[in-house]
């Protein structure tokens, strides 16, 4: 596996960023967002930060740490099922 090295490579994937956002895309997967597919709160603020769609930002966190700190109490994760890919 390779390491970014240069500055010039931090921007390029930066500029990819932003434009695949501007563009109403998810960085990560391409795939169209609509404001309608964010469940809460939360998902809306990461999406402000990262521009990810909801069903990266699933892939990426884990979605009990999620419910976790939206509703400020402890979650046992470890009794769940793994969500299952539609």
């Amino acid at each position: 596996m390779s390491s970014i090295t240069s500055h010039e490579e931090v921007e390029n994937i930066w500029n990819l960023r932003r434009a695949a956002i501007a563009a109403g895309k998810c960085p990560l997967c391409n795939a169209e967002i609509s404001p309608e597919e964010f469940k809460d709160e939360l998902n809306r603020m990461e999406y402000s930060t990262s521009g990810l769609c909801h069903k990266c930002q699933d892939k990426i966190f884990d979605s009990c740490l999620y419910r976790q700190l939206e509703v400020n109490q402890d979650i046992n994760c470890e009794d769940e099922e793994e969500p299952k890919e539609n």
